[in-house]
C-alpha cells in the first residue's frame, strides 16, 4: 500500500472476508484515504442467509473494523451473468435457467465502474453504502426476449430445476461450494427485494443507467458464432 491513496477492493468465494481484513489492515496501517468495496446487493437484506450476502456482510464488518475510511457499493444483480447463456444460445438458441419468474433489477458492470470512479475521486461518499440497480427488473425469460431481438432470431427459454442447474455448474468447472451460492443467489430473484430500482447511479454520475437491450447490443457478438 506505500503510496496508494485510494483503493478498490474486489474480493469473491467463501474467503472473502479474509481477504477483504488484509487489504484493508494494510491500507489502514498506510494511511491510505479510502477503501471502496464492491459488496453485494443483498448485504442489505437482514432476511439474506444464503452464502454470498452473508460473506460479502463479513467482508463489509471486517473493513469497518479497521477504521479505514471505507464506501460500500451493493449492486443487485450482473447484467453480464447473461454471458453464462452465450453457449447454450450459440448452439442450440435456448436458455436454460432455474426460477425463470424471478426478477433482478441488473446493472450493467460498466455502470458500476462509473459509479467507482465517481466515488474514489470525488468527495463525500465516506461511510456511504451505495445500493446499485439497472432501470428495470428482468427476468431471465425477459432478458431472452430482448437477446433474440437484438440478435434477429427467435430464442427460447427452458426451465431446470435446481437441481440440474447445480450439476451444469459444478459440469463447467465451479467448485461445489461455489456452486450452491451461486445457485442461492439465483432463487433470491424470487424475492422483491432485488427487483426494487434504485435511482444511485443517476444521483452519483449524473448519468441514467444502462438498460439491458444497451448492454445486450454492446455484447451481441458474444452470443454469435465464431465468439470465443
Amino acid at each position: 500500500m506505500r503510496d496508494i491513496d485510494r483503493v478498490f477492493l474486489l474480493t469473491a468465494g467463501p474467503r472473502l472476508a479474509e481477504y477483504d481484513m488484509c487489504v484493508a489492515r494494510a491500507a489502514a496501517g498506510a494511511r491510505v484515504r479510502h477503501v471502496v468495496k464492491l459488496s453485494s446487493g443483498r448485504a442489505g437484506d437482514d432476511t439474506a442467509t444464503d452464502p454470498i450476502p452473508t460473506w460479502h456482510r463479513a467482508g463489509e464488518a471486517a473493513v469497518r473494523a479497521t477504521g479505514v475510511p471505507w464506501t460500500m457499493l451493493r449492486p443487485l444483480g450482473f447484467m453480464s451473468n447473461a454471458l453464462h447463456w452465450a453457449g447454450t444460445i450459440i448452439a442450440a438458441d435456448t436458455v436454460y435457467a432455474p426460477y425463470p419468474q424471478g426478477r433482478v433489477a441488473a446493472i450493467d458492470p460498466a455502470d458500476i465502474a462509473a459509479v467507482a470512479a465517481a466515488v474514489l475521486t470525488g468527495d463525500g461518499h465516506t461511510g456511504q453504502v451505495y445500493t446499485l440497480a439497472g432501470p428495470q427488473a428482468l427476468s431471465p425469460a425477459e432478458q431472452t426476449s430482448i437477446l433474440g431481438e437484438i440478435l434477429d432470431r427467435p430464442l427460447r427459454l427452458v426451465e431446470i430445476s435446481p437441481e440440474r442447474a447445480l450439476a451444469d455448474l459444478i459440469e463447467y468447472g465451479v467448485p461445489p461450494e461455489m456452486a450452491e451460492a451461486i445457485l442461492a443467489l439465483r432463487a433470491s430473484a424470487l424475492k422483491q427485494f432485488t427487483s426494487i430500482i434504485h435511482p444511485t447511479v443517476q444521483e452519483i454520475t449524473g448519468c441514467a443507467p444502462r438498460t439491458f437491450a444497451q448492454w445486450a447490443t454492446a455484447h451481441a457478438t458474444q452470443f454469435r458464432p465464431g465468439a470465443a
